[in-house]
């Protein structure tokens, strides 16, 4: 059973690299990521519900990164020393990094019982992915 729940969420991450991976990845942006990302999850919900609620996506990190390394690499080397981040960690674990954010936000939604609509869920999912940890939860905390 792992495996086949795996190969169907595998298929789902090509879906969406088959659309993604038309664009350049300096390109990309948050918005348009959604636009990709978003439509692609709504369409398998009831696969992507299983598949999220059983933290699957989280022990797949790693294989997921590597599909997209080669196209994210450029950008996320770049990102390294753009935030000075070289002595601490790799751009593919930064990568790692990105994918496991995007997973927890995705989580929060599909592992729901009935998830909200792709069209209201859509701002919630810019404003998880736009919000830093200190912003959602200890503003005004000095």
């Amino acid at each position: 059973m792992p495996g086949i729940v795996e190969y169907i969420y595998l298929n789902i991450v090509d879906e969406v690299n088959e659309r993604l991976l038309q664009y350049e990845c300096e390109e990309v942006s948050l918005e348009l990521l959604a636009d990709i990302l978003l439509p692609v999850l709504w369409q398998h919900k009831e696969e992507a519900h299983i598949i999220y609620s059983s933290q699957l996506p989280f022990r797949l990190i790693e294989p997921v990164s590597d599909r997209t390394w080669k196209w994210a690499e450029k950008r996320f080397n770049f990102l390294i020393k753009e935030h000075g981040l070289a002595n601490y960690f790799t751009a593919q674990e930064l990568l790692k990094y990105f994918n496991a954010r995007l997973i927890t936000v995705l989580t929060l939604w599909l592992e729901a019982d009935i998830p909200i609509h792709l069209d209201k869920f859509r701002p919630k999912f810019m404003f998880f992915m736009n919000a830093s940890i200190n912003q959602l939860i200890f503003k005004g905390i000095k």
